[in-house]
């Protein structure tokens, strides 16, 4: 069962269709379909064998979705990787796949010469370059389709990093079932169809763009309007031309529309449903929006862990306000307290999950995987209750993490960069609460005797190993780090 085969399907029932919309391009089933077999042809020349990875780091644009497609195609796995990494970052997830082939684009590949001699990866492709060598568009050009690998339903498919407790990322792995299963729900939950044009501004690298947009429409035959970097003006044009239906977000984007001064000059007539994840919403946005513009939001919550969806309000009614909504068809949410004991109804614990969307355990960390797989469940390590009527309330969260806009931010990956900085003798990571983007991260910083206290020189250097979004947003200097992260003096 090769995840791949969605889109053959899809091909073969909608060929003329236009699959992909991306500035002013369409690109049908069909030619989509031709592109990814040949690719796959091209990377199986390439030397890509079943179960070999490949990286990919790329905005939402064609490119992006012949890639992954036909990673799969050609047996690989795809290891999607965020494109604002850094060298740093970069470094290890090549290394720690052990991926063969990385397909990026021109502005990643000024790096290629730092890279290539701490990594596995022989062979890079640049979906912007005509060089004979890296040219992702020559490769597809020059190679014969070639037919789908077989694989079987539990072999990975995706392996895709989020940050551990310890500071070192780790690579959660999907199953083609596992994404397979997880589209399908979204269907049955959001009522998604063949007859749907969805907007992708949520990044296809992420768990949550790439089942959501991509998987979901493709699966089921519907389009998909490719943004590749989101502005506030630029969304509503697009919504507007393209007669977007289906949409997916974080809180901010929403609250972004909402904050609009003239979108109602806009015709959002074609736009029916918004669906919201990553974080929780902030309290009266769904009813603003609803109030607003007439369109409804569906509260979500998942993980990557969980390929990502678990639960969902529901288009059917089932859906209450202040919620993430009920578990998603073929999935159990459970609330267990510290040993492991179910807790009743209204009482605040552990959220844990089962079925058939989560991830099969951590690429080469079996102890992580263990930790986080128990007795079947995964621990997800956030904290929430389940009223009588079985929807979930989020209430915090058990492990050291910070939500920022919908992305994970864990401290010690933070605090290991920081400690790296000469001037600074220890550091510590915490989240402060913000009205728009969920908490934002702030750093107490201990510095050396005698050095000096540069909070842009910190900030810089931090920036300079670690994706934007997992900056500190302020430093802090204290005389020591206090118990519990709680400043004492600044």
């Amino acid at each position: 069962m090769n995840l791949s085969l969605i889109l053959t399907d899809s091909a073969r029932r909608f060929p003329e269709k236009s699959a992909l919309f991306f500035n002013g391009r369409e690109i049908s089933y069909a030619d989509l379909l031709d592109q990814v077999m040949r690719l796959a042809g091209g990377l199986q020349k390439l030397g890509l064998k079943k179960g070999d990875r490949v990286a990919i780091a790329l905005p939402n644009r064609p490119e992006f979705v012949i890639a992954y497609f036909a990673i799969l195609h050609a047996g690989g796995v795809a290891v999607t990787l965020n494109v604002a990494a850094t060298p740093y970052e970069l470094t290890h997830y090549l290394a720690d796949s052990g991926a063969k082939i990385f397909i990026t684009d021109s502005r990643k590949a000024r790096i290629w010469e730092e890279l290539k001699g701490k990594v596995p990866t022989r062979t890079i492709l640049i979906v912007d370059s005509e060089e004979e060598e890296t040219s992702f568009n020559r490769l597809i050009t020059s190679s014969e389709p070639v037919s789908t690998v077989p694989v079987e339903k539990n072999d990975p498919a995706v392996i895709i990093y989020t940050s551990a407790m310890n500071g070192t990322p780790l690579g959660a792995m999907l199953s083609h079932y596992n994404l397979f299963t997880n589209a399908e729900a979204i269907r049955a939950v959001e009522g998604i169809d063949k007859h749907d044009r969805s907007i992708a501004v949520i990044p296809l690298f992420h768990a949550f763009g790439a089942t959501v947009n991509m998987l979901s429409m493709i699966k089921y035959g519907g389009s998909i309007v490719l943004v590749e970097r989101f502005e506030r003006e630029q969304l509503f044009e697009i919504l507007t031309e393209n007669r977007v239906t289906y949409m997916t977000g974080v809180p901010l984007i929403f609250m972004g529309m909402l904050a609009h001064p003239k979108a109602e000059k806009y015709d959002l007539g074609a736009l029916w449903l918004c669906f919201s994840g990553g974080c929780a919403s902030p309290p009266g946005m769904v009813e603003q929006f609803k109030e607003r513009f007439g369109i409804d939001i569906m509260d979500g919550y998942g993980l990557t862990e969980a390929a990502p969806v678990v639960t969902s309000n529901q288009i059917n009614g089932r859906m209450k306000i202040g919620s993430v909504g009920l578990s998603i068809p073929g999935t159990t949410v459970k609330i267990v307290d510290d040993a492991g004991k179910e807790c009743p109804c209204g009482k605040i614990g552990e959220v844990v999950t089962s079925g058939p969307n989560v991830m099969l355990g951590y690429f080469k960390n079996p102890g992580a995987t263990r930790a986080a797989l128990k007795d079947g469940r995964l621990h997800t390590g956030d904290l929430g209750y389940l009223d009588e009527d079985g929807f979930l309330f989020l209430t915090g969260r058990k492990k050291d993490m910070i939500i920022t806009n919908g992305l994970n931010i864990y401290p010690k990956e933070v605090e290991k960069v920081l400690r790296m900085h000469p001037d600074i003798e220890e550091a510590a990571v915490v989240g402060r609460p913000d009205p728009i983007k969920s908490e934002i991260a702030h750093a107490l910083v201990v510095t050396k005797p005698g050095q000096p206290r540069d909070e842009k020189n910190i900030l810089k250097f931090v920036r300079s190993h670690l994706a934007p979004y997992k900056a500190p947003r302020k430093v802090m200097f204290v005389k020591e780090l206090p118990i519990h992260k709680i400043p004492k003096t600044s």
